[in-house]
């Protein structure tokens, strides 16, 4: 979709929800009470992104973004990337972050003999970038677009023996002298030469990058190798040789820049016990990865036989994510490695999450070509892990949504068609921009009552049964100006109208009601537009089906 496809797009909602805020015969009524009772904190960096380079199954990443010919972003590219308002972005993996070094990203490295960038061959030896999109240019993205960048450093090759550890902790703590070393910091001249060298690169301030990761779901290490790295807790042999890589690094990056925030492993209980144990203090955040449902090879009812589902039963279950509290039927993250993670109290960093999942019934080929794979419905279910985040703010300050750009994967924000070129906004992108545009950095109380419930009774690969699925997922949050009530409609085919009653508090009866709304029987149906409303008599404010919303309240001066 172009630009000008995206404007159309957003008049034509725009349209639809003028019509719809004057219907006068409504749905029953759920009940919202909103009290001025801050309950939370909300981090703008919750709608952070992840920008990577990769070569998975097809799927291109971030050097989609590049204009080789023009040696510059694309700027239709970088157009939707602002439409998002972007708050944090990784850089540059991802898995593949093993399988390169940092420095084949910059100009005239000092570890290989040609000053151009080597083209990159991923993990299994085909070329699928040739490094124009570098370091450099990731960084100057960041502070066109300003949003902070997160960096992702090499572990792998330490833990592994393949470079001594303190050659891995050189290495990590040279890329963070190339980013922010300054030559009045006096470095050992084995960080300084990269102070140097992003100066003959052409940059000569420092880009101040404020937060790197040390590795990359250290859990999957050994995938093909019997999964040792995976176990809670880890072998002994495993846990003393992180501990010991860990230290260096910790200690050879602070040497270069005491002042940066790092996230160590914590997507297992295995790897977040040891850093509690022998690194507080040292880090700023535990990294935790959340995808759902992946691979649906069949379908299961309560009693574990295989079945087959319409497609509104689908989409029931596709958005009932990522986890159902049984009490209040909303979207909360139910994990074992993350509740460990709250009551330790540490901060958290989703640095990778999505609704991530495809149809591959093997054994019923004929039901996977009736269903249609509804990018709308993937989108709403992103948005039930952002509710679920929202709700875990208090920990969570930090999340990152894979992937911005791509030309293959459902999860892509931004999509490049591979025939026409053109990129377009797909839903899973659309909702974590809308909330990025319009939210409060305070969750206040609110109460629904009179809610509505649906039951999902079916195992859907990652998605659980669920008794009480909440019809209307809600959230409310505010700042010194505005009051955002952030509102899922999961009803497939109803409006339901939400009557709002402010609790002592000075707000007027006009809105303006943000709203994503499509059709998950058809694969592409989204729109995404704004419109002005007033409350009537009875408060009420109607609620699209299968739909995302925002209303916005001014505070009253």
């Amino acid at each position: 979709m172009t630009i000008k496809g995206s404007f159309l797009h957003i008049v034509s909602c725009f349209l639809l929800l003028v019509c719809l805020l004057t219907v006068t015969t409504l749905p029953a009524q759920v009940q919202l009470t909103i009290t001025d009772e801050p309950v939370g904190t909300l981090d703008d960096r919750v709608f952070g992104h992840f920008f990577e380079k990769c070569n998975w199954s097809g799927e291109s990443g971030a050097d989609l973004a590049w204009d080789v010919k023009a040696n510059t972003f694309r700027s239709d590219v970088v157009d939707l990337m602002d439409s998002l308002k972007v708050t944090i972005v990784r850089f540059p993996g991802g898995t593949d972050v093993d399988a390169y070094f940092w420095t084949e990203l910059i100009d005239n490295a000092p570890d290989r003999d040609s000053p151009q960038r080597p083209p990159y061959d991923g993990r299994n030896g085909v070329v699928v970038s040739n490094n124009e999109l570098g370091l450099d240019e990731f960084l100057e993205l960041s502070e066109q677009l300003d949003f902070e960048p997160l960096l992702v450093t090499n572990l792998k090759l330490a833990l592994f023996d393949s470079v001594s550890i303190m050659q891995g902790a050189e290495y990590a703590a040279a890329l963070l002298a190339y980013c922010n070393g300054q030559l009045s910091d006096h470095l050992p001249p084995k960080y300084e030469q990269y102070v140097l060298l992003r100066m003959k690169n052409g940059r000569q301030a420092p880009y101040n990058v404020r937060y790197f990761q040390i590795g990359n779901e250290l859990n999957w290490f050994d995938v093909d190798e019997g999964l040792r790295y995976n176990q809670s807790p880890l072998p002994a042999d495993i846990e003393e040789n992180y501990v010991k890589t860990v230290t260096q690094y910790l200690q050879e990056m602070k040497r270069v820049d005491p002042g940066i925030e790092l996230i160590l492993e914590g997507s297992t209980r295995g790897f977040a016990a040891p850093a509690l144990q022998h690194f507080q203090g040292q880090f700023s955040y535990l990294a935790h990865h959340i995808y759902h449902p992946w691979e649906m090879r069949a379908f299961y009812n309560a009693e574990g036989e295989e079945v087959a589902l319409s497609q509104e039963e689908l989409y029931y279950a596709w958005i009932a994510l990522p986890g159902i509290n049984p009490s209040t039927g909303f979207s909360e993250i139910i994990n074992t490695d993350f509740e460990y993670l709250k009551e330790a109290g540490v901060q958290v960093a989703i640095t990778e999450w999505n609704w991530n999942g495809w149809l591959a019934l093997k054994n019923n080929q004929v039901q996977e070509e009736q269903l249609v794979e509804s990018l709308h419905a993937k989108g709403l279910g992103a948005a039930g892990f952002l509710h679920a985040f929202m709700r875990a703010s208090d920990h969570i300050k930090i999340a990152n949504q894979s992937m911005l750009v791509g030309n293959s994967w459902d999860i892509n924000s931004i999509r490049i068609d591979d025939a026409t070129k053109e990129p377009e906004l797909f839903p899973s992108g659309m909702v974590t921009g809308l909330y990025s545009r319009y939210h409060g950095n305070v969750v206040l109380k609110s109460e629904l009552s009179n809610n509505q419930f649906y039951t999902q009774p079916y195992k859907v690969s990652g998605v659980l049964p669920a008794e009480r699925v909440a019809l209307v997922d809600l959230i409310v949050t505010a700042d010194d100006k505005q009051v955002y009530i952030h509102a899922i409609n999961r009803h497939f085919d109803k409006k339901i109208a939400l009557a709002i009653q402010f609790d002592a508090m000075d707000l007027g009866n006009s809105y303006t009601h943000h709203s994503i709304s499509g059709d998950a029987s058809q694969r592409k149906s989204t729109l995404w537009g704004s419109a002005v409303g007033q409350l009537d008599a009875g408060q009420q404010v109607t609620l699209l089906p299968q739909s995302v919303n925002v209303l916005v309240f001014d505070r009253e001066k």
